[in-house]
Order: structure tokens, then C-alpha cells, then sequence
């Protein structure tokens, strides 16, 4: 996997690489939760 080449590099690179699988996971786990009508709505009142 390349997710295991990319983190022996160095620890910044894991570090890295485990903020973005954060991000999808919660991503992902919004968009499972709010319906996306209502998300879309939500973020255009912040100006996105």
C-alpha cells in the first residue's frame, strides 16, 4: 500500500498523511449525517 511507503519516509510525512485520513473519515461522516441539500445550504451562509 502506498500509505505505508509514504509514512516510513519520516515522521513528518505520517503525520501528514494521517491529518488527511482525519479529514476524509470526517468528510465522509458528514456527509452520511446531514442530508446534502441541507449541508449546501449551510455553507452558503458562511459565504463557501
Amino acid at each position: 500500500m502506498k500509505f505505508f511507503y509514504m509514512t516510513n519516509r519520516s515522521i513528518k510525512h505520517a503525520s501528514s498523511d494521517v491529518g488527511m485520513i482525519f479529514t476524509a473519515y470526517n468528510l465522509r461522516r458528514t456527509f452520511n449525517i446531514l442530508d446534502l441539500n441541507l449541508l449546501k445550504t449551510y455553507l452558503k451562509g458562511f459565504g463557501l
